[in-house]
């Protein structure tokens, strides 16, 4: 993930030998895909200026020989696109991670930039319970690069995580199925055994 302006030139590489049709989607929209005969040979690839805010790039390699087509994996990134007229904090989510189940531990890329603040800046992390209540928040600083949010505590359901910064926010939700780890808590008949 990263910040930028105007027009974006994304560099790449494709190797290996044969035909090969690289796609290039934003935000879901098909840029155009490009045919490749060369192998190991550096490209670029124009994007377009975006309004201000989070755009996602999707790009992935398809070469086909014999009738069969074999894809490669896909690369998502991120892209917060600003301008000198912004400002307002804008925060973007790059997750891709699907449901998880409750004590996986969840990360959650993110960037959060604030045209106010260049340095550094406040922000407040919430997680909301499915009905809507505050399951946890805590606050935080943070710089205008790609973070990481880890978080291993948060209930079952369709949890709600949330970046708050000066008025702003941007959430995500994901399915968690409950914990299939059951705890007891022993009270009584308790020993302590030391061996040597």
């Amino acid at each position: 993930m990263s910040t930028c302006e105007g027009d974006v030139v994304f560099q790449y590489r494709v190797t290996g030998i044969g035909d090969k049709k690289i796609y290039f989607f934003l935000d879901g929209r098909d840029l155009k895909s490009e045919n490749i005969t060369a192998d190991d040979v550096t490209r670029t690839k124009t994007i377009p200026a975006q309004t201000d805010g989070p755009h996602y790039l999707k790009v992935y390699v398809e070469s086909t020989k014999d009738g069969v087509t074999v894809k490669s994996e896909e690369l998502n990134i991120g892209l917060l696109w600003k301008s000198s007229a912004t400002t307002f904090p804008m925060i973007m989510f790059n997750y891709n991670g699907g449901n998880k189940t409750q004590g996986e531990t969840i990360t959650i890329p993110y960037l959060v930039f604030d045209p106010h603040h260049l340095a550094s800046t406040a922000v407040a992390y919430t997680i909301y319970n499915e009905d809507g209540s505050i399951y946890y928040t805590r606050a935080g600083q943070v710089e205008p690069v790609g973070k990481e949010w880890h978080v291993q505590d948060y209930p079952a359901g369709n949890v709600k995580f949330e970046i708050a910064c000066r008025g702003q926010s941007n959430s995500i939700n994901i399915q968690i199925a409950p914990s299939t780890f059951d705890s007891v808590v022993l009270k009584d008949a308790l020993e302590l055994e030391f061996t040597a």
